[in-house]
């Protein structure tokens, strides 16, 4: 079934006015839905035929303010939109009961004057003026809508509200319409001036782009039906393409029909569409579990390129240390093989420590016996206490004093030999550090 209703309303020097019902306060307020604006008090009369209509619109039209000027004997003073609302209710079997409203803004602007050729004055010069300001919003309304930079920003403003005309109009020109705008124009030279200025200001018109859609009544009893068949459809739609970009593409010939046989599915059965449903989402969840497989291998592979490199750095701060030790020995790191060379000589200066230490021990041995040393001469010789000469004979106070004198030696040899193992751990240990 299909209803339509008719209003007819004026804006006379910036007040709205019902020519339906002329008598009546009409105020402008935002619609309750969030959906444009809405005429309080004003009148939608119901017609049934193209007469009713006919005759709501010239009733209306005789009730418009119109006045004698010096260009028109019968002149509009104000400018008039008379708007039809149909309302359509579905009786089809797919969608019983959906309502779908539409409504078309018909709307005569009053020409702009100039006060020089209307000779307008009093009351006149003041609806000119009006009309003018009205139209000087109406064209910068169209111009930040037709505009591409302007169209294309975030949050650009719209001067909607410089006027009760661009407030009125906000659906038919930025929402979701179509607009159309003709031009009357004079093919009088003396009104050349005016017939110019009238095209440009429709020829800007026609750069505003809108892309209108069907609405329909959310509140109708098929309304979540419809709502939750398209979701379904939709869920169905994103798991199939999920799953196809999951079998690759030598998958997606052979089974690129599932998105198609599952919108088919959806109007023979709800058994069958839960079915493929819980499969699609099964599918899903498998792809999504391997995806975090995956993510979690390769942050492991990431930490442990990430230790290797510390690792590496590490040793090569290790390696610049060393050769800047060898070259403070004044070793260059291609004359020392791997650091050999400085052990050979940590050994050696051991080697020369520990013979040092058997020729002052015998020298002093010698020196408390009174006897020569058989070595003084050559301080490099190496000391085999074993081939020492024994004296058997000796007194036994002697003895006793040599076995004290024998005691501190040894107390003073088990210190230096501590000290020498101390130096061969840590050769050792810069040795280990070298390899």
């Amino acid at each position: 079934s299909v209803a339509i209703k008719v209003g007819f309303i004026e804006i006379h020097k910036e007040e709205i006015r019902d020519l339906l019902r002329p008598k009546s306060a009409v105020t402008l307020r935002d619609a309750p839905d969030g959906g444009g604006v809405a005429l309080v008090g004003a009148r939608e009369k119901e017609v049934r035929t193209i007469e009713e209509m006919a005759k709501a619109l010239r009733d209306g039209s005789n009730a418009r303010a119109t006045a004698a000027t010096g260009m028109n004997d019968r002149s509009s003073r104000s400018h008039a939109i008379f708007t039809i609302h149909v309302e359509t209710v579905s009786a089809g079997a797919d969608a019983p009961g959906d309502v779908t409203r539409a409504k078309m803004h018909l709307v005569d602007l009053a020409g702009s004057e100039r006060a020089k050729r209307t000779k307008a004055e009093g009351a006149r010069l003041q609806e000119g003026i009006q009309i003018n300001k009205g139209l000087l919003a109406l064209g910068n309304v169209i111009s930040a809508l037709g505009d591409d930079k302007r169209r294309r920003a975030k949050g650009a403003h719209v001067p909607y509200r410089d006027s009760k005309l661009t407030r009125l109009l906000q659906d038919s020109l930025g929402g979701n319409s179509r607009t159309v705008m003709v031009a009357c124009i004079s093919p009088a030279d003396a009104n050349l001036d005016e017939t110019l200025n009238t095209l440009k200001y429709a020829n800007r018109a026609r750069n505003i782009v809108n892309t209108p859609t069907v609405t329909f009544d959310e509140n109708s009893p098929n309304a979540a039906l419809r709502v939750a068949k398209l979701r379904r459809a939709l869920a169905a739609a994103r798991s199939e393409i999920a799953h196809l970009k999951l079998k690759g593409a030598g998958a997606l010939g052979s089974g690129g029909g599932g998105a198609f046989e599952s919108f088919g599915g959806l109007g023979s059965g709800d058994t069958d569409v839960s079915a493929k449903l819980d499969a699609m989402e099964a599918r899903a969840m498998l792809a999504e579990a391997e995806a975090s497989r995956l993510r979690a291998d390769l942050k492991s592979a990431e930490e442990n390129a990430a230790a290797s490199a510390a690792a590496e750095l590490a040793a090569g701060v290790e390696r610049d240390v060393l050769a800047l030790k060898l070259q403070d020995a004044g070793v260059s790191a291609e004359e020392d093989h791997g650091g050999s060379n400085v052990i050979r000589g940590y050994l050696s200066t051991i080697q020369s420590l520990r013979n040092e230490q058997s020729r002052l021990k015998n020298q002093l041995r010698a020196a408390r016996e009174g006897r020569a040393d058989p070595y003084a001469e050559d301080p490099a010789a190496s000391y085999d206490l074993d081939d020492e000469p024994a004296f058997d004979d000796e007194p036994e106070e002697l003895e006793a004093i040599d076995d004290e004198e024998e005691l501190e030696e040894d107390a003073e040899g088990d210190d230096l030999q501590a000290e020498l193992d101390d130096v061969e751990r840590t050769l050792q240990a810069k040795e280990a550090r070298m390899r």
